[in-house]
C-alpha cells in the first residue's frame, strides 16, 4: 500500500506533465490586464513582500479561496496545501500537524507541535488552542521547512501563519449563511468602519450548529445493566439511541481596533473568544473488544458506546501590536495572551467501560516579542528581536476501566514552561541579481512537571495492581538551550524568475510525557529533536503574468526524534516510554501552479512527492530496533495532489454565474512508527463544488455547495485502546447544501 514508490512517481509524472502542458498558451488567447494574476503579498519574513520574491516554499490561501473550497477547519486546509497533513488528536481537538513527513504523533496538550501555528503573530504553544474555527481570515500562509530564526522553537517542520481581517476606514458589512445535510447550519458575519478619524473597528461572529452524522446505538440490549461486581460497582445505565449523534454547537467572535494617531505610530488590539459544546465523535470499533463484543453493523457511522460524549470548551485570547517608525528604523511590540478551559469525553468504541476517558484541561499562555527592523526598500534589510513566553498546563485525565479492572485510573499534572530567545535576520542584496539571507536564533527554555498517576479505586475492589503497583507522584524539571539558523541564496536573472537554495536548522522542544504514566521512569524528560534541511526551488511567472509556477525540492536529516521506544529500567525489566530514539531522512518535491487562461477562468494545481525512512533506532530491544529501521515516518503520504477550477460567466446584463470545482487526493500512509498496516490510512480522493449566481457588483450571492460528493468512506485515524482492539474515526460523509451571502462596502 505505502511501501512502493512506483505508483506515486507515476501519478506525480502524470500531474507534472499536465502542468507543463498548461504552460503552452492557447491560440487566440487575450493578452489583457484582466487575465493577469493578482500579486499575493505575504509577511513570512516579517515585512510585506510578494510571494514571488521570497526564496522560500510558501502556500497561500486567502479568504476568497477558503470560501470557494469550503475550508473552515485545519483538516480542510491540508487537502489543498501540498505537503501538509492534519489528523485528529484527542477526540475532536488537538489536531496533529505534519509537513513533508515531519511531525509528532504525541498528541497530549503539554507536547509542543512540530509545526508552529501563529495567529496574528502570536505563537500557539499547544495544539489544544487549535480547535478555534477559521473565520474572518485575510489569508493563511504555510511556510515549509524549519523556520527557526523568525519563528523560533517548534517550527521544525514549518509554520502556519493565520492573518485575520483588519479594521477598515471604509464602512463594510458581510454576512454568509449555509444550511446542509444533517441539519448543518453555519453563519458568519463581520462589520467594519471608522470610529473616529484615527480609529477603525471590526467585529466578526461565527456559529456552526448541527451536522450530526453518527447513529449512536448506545448500550441498549448489549451491556445495559452490566456490572463486573454487582452490588459494588455501578451498572451501565441505559442510554437512548441517537440516530443523528455528533451535532456541533460552536460560537465564536473576534473584535479588533486599529489606531493610527500619527504617521510614525500605529497600534492594533484584537480580542477573541469561543464556546464549544459540540458532541465528540464516537470511535467505530472495527473488531472485538476486550470483553468479546463485536459490532453487529459494519456501517462506519453506526457506533456503540455507554455514555454521551459531552464536551465543554471556553477559549479566549488577545493580541496588542504597536509599531513605531523612527527615520529608517521600525520598532515593533507584539503582546499575546491565550487561554482555554475544557472538559470532554473520549469513548473507546465499546458499549462496555474498557478505556473511556474523561479529560479536564486548563491552559494559559503569555507571549511578548520585540523587534527592531530596518525600514524602506533598500538593498539591505535586517531584523533584531527578543521573545519571551510563559505557559501553564493543568491537566487531569480519568481512564474508566471498570468493566476490565474494576477501577478508574487518574493521571494529573501541572506543567509550567518558560522560554526566551534572541534572534537576528538579515537580507543583503550584494549584487543586482543576487540576495543573501542569513539568520540566527538562540533559545533557552525550562519546564517543570509536577504530578503523576494514581489508582482511584472508588469502590475498593480494584484489580489494577498489575499495571500500576504504586502511586506515581514526581516533581521534575527540564532545561535546554538551542541555537538554530538559516542560510539562503536567491538569484533573480530576469523579471518573473527567482531561483533559490537554502540550508537551515530547526528544533522541537523536549519535555514530559502527558499520557498515562505507570512508572517513575516514564516521567523522565525527553530531549529536543533536530532537523537539518536543504532546499532548492524556482518561482516563475509566465504568459504576461497569467501563470505562476513554484517548484521546490528538499532533503531532510532528522535526528533525535521523540518516539515511544523500549528502555531497560533494571532487573531485566523493560518499558515503553517516550524518548529520543529515532533518526530518519526525508526527501521529495512540490509543485504549485496558478493560471488564468481567460478573464472568466482560473485554475490552481498542487502536488507533492515524498519519501521517508527511519535509518536508526536506539532501543534496549534489538528486536524492536530491527522492526523499526527501514520503516516510513508517520503521516507521510508519498503522493498528494489537488486541483481547483474557478469559472465565471455573464448571465444577462447584470448577473454573473460562478462555479468552483475541486478535487484532492492523498495516498495512504502509516499512522505510527511501527508501520502497522491495521492502523494505516487508505488512499482517498475527495470532490467538492460550489455553484451559484451573484450580481456584477457582488452585493449578494446564492449558491449550492457540496463536499465529498462521491460519498467516500475513509478513516482519519485509527488506534488501539487496549490489547488487540482497533477503533477508527471516519471523515464526514457526503455533505450538500445551499448558501447565501450579503456584502456592502469594504
Amino acid at each position: 500500500m505505502v511501501r512502493g514508490r512506483k505508483r506515486g512517481l507515476e501519478h506525480g509524472t502524470i500531474l507534472l506533465g499536465a502542468c507543463l502542458a498548461a504552460l503552452v498558451p492557447t491560440s487566440g488567447q487575450a493578452d489583457t490586464d484582466d487575465t493577469r494574476l493578482e500579486n499575493v503579498v505575504v509577511t513570512a519574513q516579517r515585512r510585506d513582500q510578494s510571494v514571488e520574491d521570497v526564496g522560500l516554499s510558501i502556500s497561500v490561501l486567502d479568504q476568497e479561496l477558503l470560501d470557494a473550497l469550503h475550508i473552515d477547519t485545519f483538516d480542510g486546509l491540508a487537502d489543498f496545501t501540498p505537503g501538509l497533513q492534519v489528523s485528529p488528536g484527542i477526540g475532536s481537538g488537538n489536531p496533529v500537524f505534519t509537513i513533508r513527513g515531519i511531525g509528532s504523533t504525541i498528541i497530549w496538550s503539554n507536547n509542543n507541535p512540530s509545526v508552529a501555528v501563529h495567529v496574528d503573530e502570536i505563537y500557539h504553544a499547544s495544539s489544544a488552542y487549535m480547535s478555534f474555527p477559521l473565520f474572518d481570515i485575510e489569508r493563511i500562509e504555510v511556510l515549509k521547512g524549519p523556520q527557526g530564526t523568525l519563528y523560533g522553537r517548534n517550527s521544525t517542520a514549518g509554520a502556519v501563519n493565520i492573518v485575520t481581517a483588519t479594521p477598515s476606514a471604509e464602512t463594510g458589512f458581510q454576512a454568509n449563511a449555509e444550511y446542509g445535510s444533517d441539519d448543518a447550519f453555519e453563519y458568519r458575519q463581520s462589520i467594519t468602519g471608522a470610529l473616529s478619524s484615527q480609529l477603525n473597528g471590526r467585529l466578526a461572529i461565527y456559529t456552526r450548529q448541527g451536522g450530526g452524522h453518527q447513529d449512536s446505538r448506545g448500550p441498549n440490549g448489549i451491556s445495559e445493566g452490566y456490572s463486573p461486581d454487582p452490588g459494588t460497582v455501578p451498572a451501565i445505565p441505559p442510554l437512548d439511541r441517537d440516530p443523528n449523534y455528533g451535532d456541533l454547537d460552536q460560537l465564536a467572535f473576534r473584535a479588533s481596533l486599529a489606531w493610527t494617531p500619527s504617521t510614525w505610530l500605529d497600534a492594533d488590539l484584537s480580542v477573541h473568544g469561543a464556546r464549544d459544546q459540540s458532541a465528540v465523535p464516537i470511535d467505530k470499533l472495527r473488531n472485538m473488544d476486550a470483553l468479546g463484543f463485536v459490532p453487529p453493523s459494519d456501517d462506519p457511522y453506526t457506533v456503540y458506546g455507554n455514555r454521551e460524549n459531552d464536551s465543554r470548551s471556553n477559549q479566549q485570547g488577545g493580541v496588542l501590536r504597536v509599531n513605531a517608525l523612527f527615520d529608517e528604523l521600525r520598532l515593533s511590540s507584539v503582546t499575546g495572551y491565550e487561554a482555554i478551559d475544557r472538559y470532554f469525553v473520549q469513548e473507546d468504541g465499546s458499549p462496555y467501560r474498557i478505556t473511556d476517558g474523561d479529560f479536564y484541561e486548563d491552559l494559559s499562555s503569555v507571549t511578548q516579542e520585540l523587534r527592531l527592523a530596518s525600514a524602506g526598500d533598500g538593498a539591505h534589510f535586517w531584523v533584531l528581536g527578543a521573545f519571551a513566553s510563559r505557559d501553564r498546563i493543568d491537566f487531569d485525565k480519568d481512564i474508566n476501566i471498570l468493566d476490565v479492572l474494576k477501577t478508574v485510573i487518574d493521571t494529573g499534572f501541572v506543567e509550567d514552561d518558560e522560554s526566551w530567545a534572541l534572534f537576528a535576520h538579515d537580507e543583503w542584496r550584494f549584487a543586482p541579481l543576487w540576495k543573501l539571507t542569513t539568520g540566527l536564533r538562540y533559545t533557552d527554555e525550562t519546564k517543570r512537571y509536577r504530578g503523576g498517576t494514581r489508582d482511584r479505586d472508588p469502590w475498593g475492589v480494584s484489580n489494577a495492581a498489575a499495571i500500576l503497583p504504586q502511586t506515581i507522584d514526581v516533581d521534575r524539571e527540564y532545561s535546554d538551550s538551542q541555537t538554530t539558523g538559516r542560510l539562503a541564496l536567491d538569484y533573480a536573472p530576469r523579471e518573473g524568475l527567482l531561483l533559490y537554495a537554502s540550508a537551515s536548522l530547526g528544533f522541537k522542544s523536549g519535555g514530559f510525557d502527558g499520557s498515562l504514566i505507570t512508572s517513575e521512569s516514564a516521567t523522565l524528560p525527553y530531549d529536543a529533536e533536530k532537523l537539518r534541511a536543504y532546499e532548492a526551488g524556482i518561482k516563475r511567472t509566465l504568459l504576461d503574468r497569467r501563470l505562476f509556477l513554484a517548484l521546490s525540492a528538499f532533503y531532510y536529516d532528522y535526528s533525535d526524534k521523540q518516539v515511544q521506544a523500549t528502555i531497560d529500567i533494571g532487573g531485566g525489566v523493560t518499558e515503553a516510554i517516550i524518548q529520543n530514539a529515532a533518526a530518519s531522512e526525508a526527501y521529495g518535491g512540490e509543485l504549485e501552479l496558478r493560471w488564468t487562461p481567460s478573464t472568466s477562468l482560473e485554475i490552481t494545481l498542487g502536488t507533492s512527492l515524498l519519501s521517508t525512512e527511519i535509518t536508526d533506532w536506539d532501543s534496549a530491544s534489538p528486536e524492536e530496533a530491527a522492526a523499526r529501521i527501514g520503516n516510513e515516518l508517520p503521516n507521510a503520504p508519498e503522493w498528494t495532489a489537488n486541483a481547483a477550477l474557478d469559472y465565471h460567466i455573464a448571465v444577462g446584463a447584470s448577473l454573473v454565474g460562478f462555479a468552483n470545482l475541486n478535487v484532492s487526493h492523498t495516498d495512504g500512509s502509516f499512522r505510527e512508527v511501527s508501520n502497522n498496516p491495521d492502523l494505516a490510512s487508505e488512499d482517498v480522493t475527495l470532490f467538492g463544488a460550489r455553484i451559484g449566481m451573484a450580481p456584477i457588483n457582488e452585493r449578494w450571492s446564492l449558491y449550492l455547495w457540496g463536499r465529498n460528493l462521491t460519498d467516500e468512506e475513509y478513516r482519519t485515524y485509527s488506534r488501539r485502546p487496549l490489547g488487540a482492539m482497533i477503533t477508527d474515526q471516519y471523515g464526514l460523509p457526503r455533505m450538500v447544501g445551499l448558501g447565501a451571502s450579503l456584502r456592502y462596502g469594504s
